[in-house]
């Protein structure tokens, strides 16, 4: 039969199993503060567009092109899905103001160059300029950690998109 455990014998196993994360090959520390985390911080602090009421934020591990390709039209689709203006106007947009706003989080994609990542940017608005109607409704956008203008240096790459919509009525 089996003695009840003393508290000081859960506690040594307790912290015998957090002792043996650090055994496993290289892994030193396990944090919980992930890439979305710290990005929204400081885009809560850096961005003066950034509304929490209307700003969402996806994270994505990637790190081809054509994987950030995918990755970004399915926000944009997601995202005009839920639309007034897509499903209002039918691509006859007339006054449009800006509404949801998405960062889309890509800490593994072209991290060490600001111009590849515009360029990625570029290419994403090229395409969504030629989806009749689409450019009206969102615009593409950057923030990454080795941009030129120190002020918008985040800390991973992150593409915006700016959703427009139509305004409020009062």
């Amino acid at each position: 039969v089996e003695e009840p455990k003393t508290a000081n014998d859960l506690n040594a196993e307790e912290e015998a199993f957090w002792n043996s994360f650090g055994k496993l090959g290289g892994l030193e520390e396990i944090s919980m503060v992930t890439p979305t985390s710290v990005a929204s911080k400081w885009v809560a602090e850096n961005d003066p567009s950034y509304d929490a009421s209307k700003s969402t934020f996806v994270s994505g591990d990637l790190k081809m092109v054509d994987e950030a390709h995918e990755f970004a039209f399915s926000n944009i689709v997601m995202q005009r899905s839920n639309s007034k203006t897509s499903k209002a106007t039918a691509g006859k947009v007339k006054e449009l103001a800006p509404s949801k706003r998405s960062y889309l989080v890509l800490p593994n994609f072209l991290a060490s160059s600001a111009t590849s990542f515009e360029r990625f940017a570029t290419e994403v608005s090229a395409i969504v300029d030629t989806i009749p109607g689409l450019s009206d409704e969102v615009s593409i956008s950057t923030l990454h950690p080795e941009t030129v203008e120190k002020e918008w240096r985040s800390p991973h790459p992150i593409l915006i998109l700016q959703f427009y919509d139509e305004p409020e009525s009062d």
